[in-house]
């Protein structure tokens, strides 16, 4: 049997929390019998391998006891450690961070019931203040199935959208955090085309835009006693053979597993991976001087976050610029705006896109 293993689609599990591009064939469903734990497989009678999710919070309270230890890279280093020592070497093992912590990631043999089997196996630690997580991604191939050449390309697969996977366990502690700051949050609709969550009082307009939706754009702002925040949300649709970000959207089609690194000439740009495209921050100041001098707009920091994302034959991009008066960058709310929008962006929706 033929298997189109290039053929992904993306699945998301925990409300969002782990989202992960596997073969379109593929199907999830919640394990029996085990809370926070999918399994994904092929539907019907072929079997293409298993991908097991696992989602687990903690909350390190010293009421309740011990609190639990902290999830430092030398808490994961004797982890593997451990295992390294109850079982034979693994074919791989490597503890690299990302966002907010670490990634072990580990590949080894075993046998089970008499069959040979291969594991790849990732597990994902975070922590935010008191609260952690730990999201483990498993996938399973009989050795049998790799020495068949329908195969053959399905590890790396699978391997490489493990590591891209999108994991955001923290979502709803950033959310509570963020009501505390502003208020009452909602999730912000802008012409069907772009979903965010915002704080409600960030009000918000439509400003300017060209005809035949290729382009819209929509003004926010965020008012506090003694000043405020502005912040422009533009959204483009165009077709893919057009793109004009390719050196961007390369990345979606790239294999190497190793983080995208930005040009030389870019070393302030931070770019992130999800499974649907690329997000990019940038922060620049806009001195206007002789304005501010004039009585005009004062001097700015930008914050420029841009998704680029392909969807088809079209590819779809959103740009947010939240302006703040420079000299009041570290005056509350601000630097909370700013940390909340960067993990907006992140999470945007997009109405008719998958998502």
């Amino acid at each position: 049997m033929l298997h189109d293993f290039q053929n992904l689609k993306t699945i998301s599990v925990a409300d969002g929390e782990v989202a992960i591009r596997v073969p379109q064939g593929w199907e999830v469903w919640p394990q029996e019998g085990q809370a926070g734990c999918w399994e994904c497989y092929e539907a019907g009678e072929a079997d293409t391998g298993t991908l097991w999710i696992q989602v687990d919070h903690f909350h390190r309270d010293d009421r309740q006891g011990t609190p639990a230890p902290s999830l430092s890279r030398d808490f994961v280093g004797a982890l593997e450690a451990e295992a390294n020592a109850n079982s034979p070497p693994p074919l791989e093992s490597s503890i690299v961070p990302v966002d907010g912590g670490y990634h072990w990631h580990r590949v080894f043999d075993v046998e089970e019931n008499g069959e040979a089997l291969r594991f790849w196996f990732s597990r994902f630690f975070f922590e935010r203040g008191d609260h952690s997580a730990v999201i483990s991604i498993n996938f399973v191939l009989s050795h049998a199935q790799m020495d068949e050449p329908a195969f053959a390309q399905l590890p790396a697969v699978v391997d490489r959208e493990i590591r891209r996977a999108f994991v955001d366990p923290f979502r709803s502690v950033d959310e509570a955090e963020a009501e505390e700051v502003f208020g009452p949050l909602l999730r912000a609709d802008f012409d069907h085309q772009v979903r965010l969550v915002l704080p409600q009082a960030m009000g918000s307009s439509p400003h300017g835009g060209r005809a035949g939706d290729v382009q819209n754009q929509w003004y926010c702002r965020f008012d506090t006693e003694a000043s405020h925040a502005g912040m422009f949300i533009l959204t483009e649709v165009y077709p893919f053979a057009e793109e004009d970000d390719a050196a961007a959207l390369m990345l979606l089609a790239d294999d190497s597993t190793d983080p995208p690194t930005p040009p030389a000439d870019q070393e302030k740009v931070r770019v992130r991976r999800t499974p649907w495209g690329v997000v990019s921050y940038k922060m620049y100041d806009d001195e206007q001087e002789e304005a501010a001098d004039e009585g005009d707009a004062p001097p700015l920091r930008n914050h420029l976050w841009t998704y680029i994302r392909r969807d088809g034959n079209r590819s779809l991009r959103l740009r947010v610029l939240l302006m703040i008066p420079l000299s009041e960058i570290d005056a509350s709310p601000f630097p909370q705006l700013v940390a909340h929008m960067d993990g907006a962006v992140r999470r945007a929706e997009f109405p008719g896109s998958g998502t």
